[in-house]
């Protein structure tokens, strides 16, 4: 048990030394960096404390919701049953002092056409509460890079050769790769990487050339899906925007919201 505990903590240090550096900061800054962050206030945004945020009157957070789709969404449901249960406690109180005549109700029902029109007012607000809002797709807008960001094979693979971390068998494994992954001589590639086609050029590869890389895609096609639309950024309620490689702070979303 007393080596697995040493195993165990000479691992944590390795890891520690070894696994230390965070967006170039190592464990201890980055955790200064944090505290700092957490205990940052900011009368636009709100405040964060120990990572939950706190709401301030003038934060955009708070502005940027639709509240009317809050309350749909909600408490629109409460808002049903409050008055079901209304209506339920004033027709039993009219029946409990005497006030709620059951002669005419009665004769409706004798009427079997009432009856008819009571069925089918029925079923047909059953059908239509089974109904599914309806989805439309008014555009789809594919995005084309520019001439620029066209690389071959053998550009791509001079690329990965002068990045100088790959060893002989790496590389030939990469072209095996690239002879059956799709591209051509004409594909795209992130701009980040074509400054190695030289090999004395540095690769730019931080975040500030994918976010970039990013509003150059996105915005590109969003504006062009509002001009083939005609439809006002402000009249749209949500965005959703998928990214899989790059989920930077500020998100995507709040980019294309601080854009447009």
């Amino acid at each position: 048990e007393e080596e697995g505990m040493s195993v165990l903590l000479a691992a944590l240090a390795s890891l520690r030394m070894l696994g230390g550096k965070i967006a170039g900061f190592d464990l201890e800054e980055f955790g200064q960096h944090k505290l700092k962050r957490d205990s940052s206030v900011d009368r636009i945004s709100g405040r964060v404390d120990k990572d939950i945020y706190y709401w301030e009157p003038k934060s955009l957070r708070i502005r940027a919701i639709n509240w009317w789709h809050v309350f749909l969404a909600e408490y629109l449901t409460y808002v049903y049953n409050t008055a079901i249960a209304g209506a339920v406690l004033l027709i039993l109180s009219q029946i409990w002092y005497g006030h709620f005549d059951l002669t005419r109700f009665r004769v409706l029902l004798g009427d079997p056409i009432v009856l008819e029109v009571i069925c089918l007012v029925a079923v047909v607000i059953a059908y239509m509460s089974h109904w599914k809002p309806a989805v439309y797709c008014m555009e789809n807008v594919v995005y084309t890079p520019p001439q620029e960001w066209q690389v071959s094979q053998k550009d791509l693979v001079d690329i990965i050769s002068n990045l100088g971390c790959f060893s002989p068998d790496s590389l030939e494994f990469q072209k095996r790769i690239l002879d059956s992954s799709g591209t051509g001589e004409s594909t795209h590639w992130p701009p980040g990487i074509l400054t190695m086609k030289d090999s004395a050029g540095v690769l730019d590869a931080g975040i500030a050339s994918a976010r970039d890389e990013a509003k150059e895609v996105i915005f590109t096609l969003v504006r062009d899906v509002l001009q083939r639309t005609g439809v006002r950024p402000t009249a749209i309620d949500i965005l959703i925007i998928n990214c899989s490689l790059f989920c930077p702070t500020p998100s995507l979303c709040a980019l294309v919201c601080n854009e447009f």
